[in-house]
Formats: structure tokens, sequence, C-alpha cells
């Protein structure tokens, strides 16, 4: 479902395929980096930026304000972005509706007489709840079949270094990307729950106390990262999320890289597919992921998820699919330092469409 591709590919493919690059400027150098190296090493190349800046309206912290201005205007100097960005209010008043509405403004204005095109969405530093949006907007774009959207590719750059606060300062609430409402799962449902853990871990505890508290049947997955390059970082995962490696109910899986988590993600839902066209009759099941990291974790659960729900109603069962992660305020603690390495992913539309996905990997 989902192949990683080099820098060179991608721009010699958009040296014959206009390029749509969606970024979205924050307050880390690395949510530029991207477009810059993009448009730096392009010449030939047809790349038509998309810019989202989100700007909430009350309670603002000045400090980071002040950097996500910084990095906006870097990005000015080295690209006319001046009448390409598309500001959107955000975490308060925020609509999917909106952000659809002018999105597809935008492309019509780009691609009036373009037979096709390719889109990436730089998820770097984007909010868990706008990569949801855009994964939703292009799936129906796609299916609507109302631009030539060719592929879909995710980028994300990794930072150099962690923040070395060792608490969370906003624990927040458990929040829903398809109801978007707060989560509330009802008691008639069974779940099948995929946790990919924090490295703060409240986000993971906070799930695990709340599916432990509700008088429900639940089979929960946990997939703790091994990293090979460094066994210390992994550790400090685990050390924040002891509750969950501690919870006897839940099925503990490792995973050695990215590729392979991704891997063993799809792996698992492949399993649940399969036991719902072996027990057709299956009603009341909620499959769940939450993608606390990772941040390409959670398009991977989207498309996981929405093949899902279309197999269920093409059994004509009653099942739901979510994806959880937390709201709260946002928080000065969890930013990163500098820029670490590149990797950009190709989704693969037409595993998307039914084709078993953890055999492409």
């Amino acid at each position: 479902m989902l192949k990683e591709i080099g820098l060179i590919q991608l721009i010699e493919e958009a040296s014959r395929i206009p390029l749509v690059v969606v970024i979205c400027p924050n307050y880390e150098e690395r949510s530029i980096h991207f477009i810059k190296e993009i448009v730096s090493n392009s010449d030939k190349a047809t790349i038509y930026p998309v810019v989202l800046y989100l700007q909430n309206r009350n309670n603002n912290n000045e400090l980071l304000d002040g950097l996500k201005d910084r990095y906006y205007n870097e990005l000015r100097q080295d690209i006319h972005i001046d009448n390409i960005y598309i500001k959107i209010d955000f975490p308060d008043n925020y609509s999917a509706t909106a952000i659809e509405a002018k999105l597809k403004k935008r492309l019509k204005t780009y691609f009036n007489n373009v037979k096709k095109f390719n889109v990436l969405i730089d998820i770097t530093s984007m909010p868990g709840q706008l990569i949801f949006t855009l994964c939703d907007i292009h799936r129906k774009l796609i299916e609507e079949n109302t631009f030539g959207i060719n592929k879909v590719l995710f980028s994300y750059v990794s930072p150099n270094s962690h923040s070395t606060v060792q608490y969370a300062q906003d624990v927040g609430m458990l929040y829903s990307f398809f109801s978007e409402q707060p989560l509330e799962i009802n008691e008639d449902r069974s779940v099948c729950s995929i946790i990919f853990p924090s490295r703060s871990g409240h986000e993971g505890k906070l799930l695990l106390d709340y599916l432990n508290s509700r008088l429900i049947e639940h089979r929960t997955n946990i997939f703790f990262s091994i990293d090979s390059n460094d066994y210390l970082d992994s550790l400090e995962i685990m050390r924040a999320n002891q509750t969950l490696l501690n919870s006897h109910e839940s099925e503990i899986k490792y995973y050695c890289s990215l590729m392979d988590g991704i891997r063993r993600l799809l792996t698992q839902i492949d399993v649940e597919i399969a036991k719902l066209k072996k027990h057709a009759y299956t009603k009341g099941q909620l499959y769940l992921v939450a993608p606390f990291s990772p941040k390409i974790i959670l398009p991977v659960a989207y498309y996981a998820l929405k093949r899902i729900e279309r197999l269920s109603k093409e059994l004509g069962i009653d099942v739901e699919i979510e994806i959880c992660h937390t709201k709260g305020f946002q928080y000065t603690s969890v930013y990163s330092l500098g820029i670490g390495n590149l990797s950009i992913y190709e989704v693969n539309l037409e595993d998307y469409n039914g084709k078993s996905k953890s055999e492409d990997l």
C-alpha cells in the first residue's frame, strides 16, 4: 500500500507530470525543509505549492507565532507564495468543509486544462486532524474523478533531536477523527484497537484506561519500535509507556523500522479482514487505530480502515471504523530541533481499492 521513493525519482516524475505540494509552515525549521529542497533541485520540474497557514483566533502563543512567521517569511524569499496560501482557523473554528472548498478552488486554478497531476502532502508539521482531512478530501476527489489526480504521496522530515522535557503539559482528551467528536464507544461494540504509543506515553495510557473502564469486549495490539540505530531512544519510549508494556490483556508487538511497522499494521488489518470474511455475521465490531506515533501511520490507517468499511458494506454487516488521537491545548514541550532525514512515501491506490496490502511493501 505504501512504498518509499527518493527525492530524485520524485523530481524526475514531476518533470513529466505536474506535482502539487501541500505544505504547512509551523514552529519548526523542518516544516519548510521539503519544499525548499524540491524547489532548489527542480529546474525542469513543474511544482505547484499550496501553503496552508494555521492561525488560531484566541489564546495565541506569541513566541510560537513569531517562529511560524519567521519560517513563513523565509519561505517567501525562496518561492512566491503570497497568492497561493490558504488561511485556516485552527484549532478553534476548524472546518473540514471550508478546507475542501478552498483546496478545490486552488486546484481548479492550477488544472483547468491539465489531464492529470500528482499530489504530495508534507505531513512534517501538520496536526493530525489536518492530515486526516486532507486524506479524506483527496479520497473523495479520486473517487468522484473531480480532477485528474494520478498519485497521492506523503513526505516527512524527521527532527535532529526531540524535546527533552520529561512530562506532558497537557493530557487532553480522546478524540475521534471520523466522528469529529470526543471518543465515545457504545457498550454494544466489541473493540479491536491498534495503538502506536507516543514519546510522552500519556495518550496510550489514557486510551487503555478508557477501554478498560468500559463494559465492552476489547482486543488491543500495541506496537513498539526497536530502533537498531538508537536503542536508548526506544527504551525511553518504552519507559514512558510502562503501563502499556505491563498490560497483560494486550498483545505487545515490535517493529524494527518505520516500513516494518507499516507492514505489521497492514498485516494486522488483513488478519481482521480475513476474520470478517469468515464470520460475515459479525456485528457491533469497532476497528480503532490510535497512531500517537509515528505520524505516517495516520494516513496508512486511514486507507486501511476505509478498506474495512467498504468490505463491511459489501457483506452487509454493521461495523465501525475510527482513528483516535488526543485533543487539547498547544503545548511547547513537544517541539523538536534541527533537520533530520527526509522520507517520501507513495500510496498504492490500487491497494486501497481492495488488494492485500502487506505483500506489496
